[in-house]
């Protein structure tokens, strides 16, 4: 058997990890969500001033 100190510090070790994955997880996914559009429409935007100037 643990301590309660060795158990307790096991746990919230435990927990931060699990919250340190789930953040770089999230912050990837929140990321990617906004750098996509960005690029779509930069490259969107670039196409439509390439034609312009075409035209």
């Amino acid at each position: 058997m643990m301590s309660p100190t060795q158990s307790f510090f096991s746990i919230s070790a435990m927990i931060l990890i699990l919250m340190f994955m789930a953040d770089s997880i999230s912050a990837t996914r929140i990321y990617s969500s906004m750098a996509l559009p960005n690029l779509f429409s930069s490259m969107w935007r670039s196409n439509r001033q390439k034609a312009s100037k075409d035209a």
